[in-house]
């Protein structure tokens, strides 16, 4: 395994598949790191958050191949693998088939985020959720019938009792906490 050395203190690390370690002004990325565990060399990309937002970052997650984060005024920005919609946005892409840096994703101000596998919640409000991504187990709990939900969609949040607290994914999973105490899948 490869040393890298950072030049400021870390603030979050994240890891599923891929991974990312944010500090004060960058955010890195390491793409597959399952790939370490056989032998192969991670890629490791480097990000000056300053170059896509002059916002704090307070929030980051990763799915399997994608980086989600969230900034003090509720701005979303995503970077990885585009196969699933899981970055939720109209997208330019590299050589390795991901998104070309970080950008953000068009929704309202949103107060939390999280990623399962290959899919991405936005939580705008108690009773507005944003997803997108894959869809093969209908965990996104969108109205569309599609396998892939390539850009935000609203939850239907009809049979929903009470507020939605939070939003909480694994591989294909998602439970909403509510006022309700009730778990939704």
């Amino acid at each position: 395994m490869e040393e890298y050395s950072l030049d400021e203190p870390i603030i979050q690390v994240v890891l599923s598949t891929a991974g990312a370690i944010r500090t004060k002004t960058k955010i890195y990325v390491v793409h597959s790191m399952a790939k370490s565990l056989y032998g192969e060399k991670q890629r490791i990309e480097e990000f000056t958050i300053a170059d896509f937002t002059s916002e704090e970052i307070v929030d980051m997650k990763a799915g399997a191949y994608h980086v989600v984060l969230l900034t003090a005024s509720g701005k979303v920005f995503t970077h990885g693998a585009i196969a699933h919609g899981q970055c939720g946005r109209e997208y330019v892409v590299d050589d390795f088939g991901n998104t070309a840096g970080f950008g953000q994703v068009l929704l309202p101000k949103v107060v939390q985020i999280d990623t399962g596998r290959l899919f991405t919640f936005c939580l705008v409000d108690s009773r507005t959720l944003y997803a997108f991504g894959a869809n093969n187990y209908h965990q996104l709990g969108v109205s569309q019938d599609s396998r892939t939900v390539s850009l935000p969609a609203l939850c239907d949040l009809k049979n929903v009792s009470g507020n939605v607290l939070s939003v909480h994914c694994g591989g294909f999973e998602t439970i909403i906490r509510t006022s309700k105490f009730n778990l939704q899948n």
